[in-house]
């Protein structure tokens, strides 16, 4: 057999050039930067969502009680909607702060963080979730205790 020319050698170049190319291409493209709530021990947690939400909108609610107050109207990834770990619950709400939190509307992270662990848990299967800043941060038991909707009653009812 005899060697190949340099040309042929030349075209086998590019081709694996190309190939690597594609490859570090693909890479960078998946690379997903981990916020700090994601590491725990020095050891990155593994995400199975991208997204966590698939959209949301800051609404002004018009029905009863919440007449005149803002809303911010998440609508979960089928992801999202089943995660269980708290890792990946801190990376869901860090993409709510990343996405929404610079709202001026969005002025009660705290209480909004519950609410959205509630609907998680308590809610999963609703369309959209409402997270409501004007609603007390009462803490999370409280919170589902309300059904994700605390009101200032809720901070003067007794634990039982």
């Amino acid at each position: 057999m005899s060697e190949p020319s340099s040309t042929t050698r030349r075209r086998r170049h590019v081709a694996m050039a190309g190939v690597l190319i594609a490859m570090l291409l693909a890479i960078a493209h998946t690379a997903v930067a981990t916020p700090p709530s994601a590491v725990k021990g020095g050891h990155i947690q593994e995400l199975n969502c991208n997204p966590y939400i698939l959209s949301g909108e800051w609404i002004l609610r018009t029905d009863g009680d919440n007449a005149g107050q803002w809303s911010l109207s998440l609508t979960p990834s089928s992801c999202g909607r089943q995660i269980t770990r708290t890792a990946e619950f801190a990376h869901m709400f860090d993409e709510v702060v990343t996405k929404f939190g610079d709202s001026r509307y969005f002025t009660n992270p705290r209480g909004m963080k519950d609410q959205l662990q509630c609907h998680l848990d308590n809610a999963s299967g609703n369309n959209t979730w409402n997270l409501e800043p004007h609603r007390p941060d009462v803490g999370l038991t409280a919170t589902k205790a309300a059904q994700c909707n605390p009101s200032k009653a809720t901070l003067f009812t007794p634990a039982g």
